[in-house]
Order: C-alpha cells, then sequence, then structure tokens
C-alpha cells in the first residue's frame, strides 16, 4: 500500500471484526477459499439466500404470497447484523441490526471499523495532511 491510503474512510457493511457470532468465521472461510476479502455484495448475497429460504421453509412453499408473508416475520442474524423488514420491505437500521460501518485504511494495510463505536475495532486517526 505504501502508505497512500493512510486514513482514507469509507463506507461499507462488513469488514472482518466482530459484529456478529457469524462475521469472522464467514470472514475466514471466504479468505481461505477464495484468496481475497468478500466486498459488500458477498456478504449481502449470503445472507439474502438464507434469510429466503428460511421465508420458503416457514412457509413451506415458494408461492410468492406465502413467502413474502414469511419475510415480513424475519429476525435473522446474519454476517453484518441482526436482518428484520420494516413495513416497506426495507432493512431496518439501528442500534442491534444491520448498520453501515465506517472503516478506516490504517498502518501496514489494516481496515479499523471506527463507527458506530459499538463494532469500533480501532480509534480513527487524522489524516497525514492535516498535521
Amino acid at each position: 500500500m505504501s502508505g497512500k491510503a493512510l486514513s482514507e474512510t469509507v463506507g461499507l457493511f462488513a469488514t472482518r471484526a466482530a459484529l456478529t457470532p457469524k462475521t469472522i468465521p464467514f470472514w475466514d472461510e471466504f479468505v481461505k477459499r477464495y484468496g481475497t476479502a468478500p466486498v459488500y455484495t458477498g456478504v449481502g448475497a449470503y445472507d439474502a439466500i438464507y434469510v429466503y429460504a428460511e421465508a420458503v421453509k416457514r412457509a413451506n412453499s415458494v408461492e410468492p404470497n406465502a413467502v413474502i408473508k414469511e419475510l415480513e416475520k424475519t429476525d435473522y442474524v446474519g454476517i453484518a447484523g441482526k436482518i428484520v423488514f420494516d413495513e416497506v420491505h426495507d432493512v431496518k437500521t439501528g442500534p442491534g441490526l444491520q448498520n453501515l460501518l465506517f472503516a478506516q485504511w490504517q498502518k501496514d494495510g489494516a481496515r479499523v471499523v471506527v463507527w458506530p463505536k459499538a463494532s469500533e475495532t480501532g480509534k480513527m486517526i487524522p489524516p497525514p495532511w492535516m498535521n
């Protein structure tokens, strides 16, 4: 990295941090299998498959209206957090739920979660140009 991204801060949904009991095991297995870290679409797709499969199982059907009724009852702990849907079928966010994380590139290429505080894996450092 040669330090050029030091202190760059990005928004993401998952990184190798103990967000849920599933996060680090998923992350490590993904890296082991594919030789690279997963991107947000990998995390979301993985969770989406399990959320859908559980709804189909509860509905005992693949009929759309039956599955939708069960999806509305979803309360699933995924890779990036707890997944619960609101009245317009968006994923709810907030304390105890899935949230956007802010992570910062730090020394030796480490990606450190700096917000929200409950998921923090390190302290935010000022960009070198601010010194």
